[in-house]
């Protein structure tokens, strides 16, 4: 589970291809259609047909690995972040306006909005309300043409004209819209096809140009998947949209409980230990009420120059929404440096403020981290933030000496560990 480079991280890719392949499986397939790297025309034996047609060793992907990698990070990018209800609705929004627009197209060419059947229209206005109610335009927006955020600023003031407006938009605008969110729904990938898409990405991150923060988040995002820690959720997101029987990409956690039923070289004691242990670190990580959340995580620290694994514990509120309110929050970053060593980062949020404390025993801790407090300021500058303060304390370690130890028994009080 440690993040260390891969040497040739397109072998993953290829092998796992291969694989699929030869065991007639589409998974890896469709995903690479969904991103526009394989030809939408092909079918699953057209395209091994060419592939071992061009390589009949198909020993090298058909594709260049840096097109792959900027593709699979485009369509990541390109994911909407809705609860299984939202899609839905955005959906039948979509499937409601494509009717609407039929219709439209079968009247003259000059017919305004207005004139199309009222029935028609209600249909399409309340299921637009339904999409305004759920609030998940804001979340929605970024993703959008300039000329589709114009068309609903327009519809939005439709809400309030039980008539209607006239030459409120044209039927090239409302074509123009419905091809947009079209396209857009078309990008979307199911519940497996979302893990395979971090696996693949993450396997050829070295070949894409990812921020550190987008990196950082794929290795967690792919180390969690991998262990298992939100296989519960996953299938209880996807039995939300469909009845079908799920098919996920296999975790250390299903592979181990597949093992004690199905038996395998695994002890059972050796593999309940570990699902134990996946399980208490699931429930300890994560606290969660309407009003707060809790997140204790535990990840490798190499990708970030950490000699052991990074421990952060986090806490914020939520809004009104029902998101983590990103204008508060605490959050405590406990790392084991190669230079620094034992470091402390605790970090606090109030009002898009951020305040910094640094831990360490190094007295000169804070000489070493001023020279780079003004790249700090600018990059929470552009995040939305202002630097409140950066400080450091120097630590000292307590002493465990015999003699040490019988000085603080002679003494009153009461010790406390952080």
């Amino acid at each position: 589970m440690r993040a260390e480079q891969i040497p040739k991280s397109e072998s993953v890719t290829l092998n796992k291809l291969k694989y699929e392949l030869m065991n007639g499986s589409s998974s890896t397939f469709e995903l690479l259609k969904k991103a526009g790297i394989i030809d939408a025309k092909h079918t699953l034996s057209s395209f091994q047909q060419k592939w071992s047609h061009q390589n009949p060793g198909m020993d090298r992907l058909p594709f260049i690995k840096e097109r792959v990698a900027s593709s699979l990070q485009q369509l990541l990018q390109n994911q909407l972040p809705l609860s299984p209800s939202e899609n839905q609705t955005i959906k039948q929004w979509v499937h409601t306006s494509g009717k609407l627009l039929s219709v439209w197209a079968q009247q003259p060419s000059n017919t305004d909005f207005h004139m199309v059947s009222q029935q028609t229209r209600r249909q399409w206005t309340e299921t637009f309300r339904n999409v305004v109610a759920q609030n998940v335009m804001r979340r929605l927006t970024p993703h959008l043409q300039e000329s589709t955020k114009l068309f609903i600023d327009k519809a939005v003031t439709l809400l309030g004209h039980d008539r209607g407006e006239r030459n409120s938009f044209s039927r090239t605008e409302f074509r123009s819209f419905l091809s947009d969110m079209q396209n857009l729904i078309g990008k979307q990938v199911s519940i497996d096809q979302q893990k395979l898409l971090v696996h693949s990405l993450q396997s050829l991150s070295q070949n894409t140009t990812l921020s550190d923060k987008d990196r950082m988040w794929l290795q967690m995002k792919a180390m969690m998947s991998r262990i298992g820690f939100n296989d519960e959720h996953v299938l209880a997101k996807a039995f939300q949209q469909t009845e079908a029987p799920v098919q996920t990409e296999s975790s250390l956690k299903t592979l181990l409980l597949k093992g004690l039923n199905e038996g395998s070289e695994v002890k059972a004691e050796t593999a309940n230990r570990l699902i134990n242990l996946i399980n208490g670190t699931q429930l300890a990580s994560y606290s969660d009420n309407p009003q707060t959340l809790q997140i204790t995580l535990q990840f490798p620290g190499d990708f970030i120059g950490a000699l052991k694994d990074v421990h952060m514990n986090m806490e914020g509120r939520k809004n009104d929404d029902g998101q983590i309110d990103s204008d508060y929050c605490h959050v405590m970053f406990y790392l084991h440096l190669s230079q620094l060593e034992e470091t402390i980062i605790d970090l606090n949020i109030v009002e898009r403020r951020v305040s910094v404390v640094v831990y360490n025993e190094n007295p000169e801790l804070e000489k070493l981290f001023k020279p780079y407090q003004k790249k700090l300021e600018e990059g929470l500058e552009i995040a939305g933030y202002e630097l409140n303060s950066l400080r450091a304390r120097v630590t000292r370690e307590v002493s465990k000496s015999t003699d040490s130890n019988k000085q603080e028994e002679a003494e009153e009080g009461v010790d406390i560990r952080i």
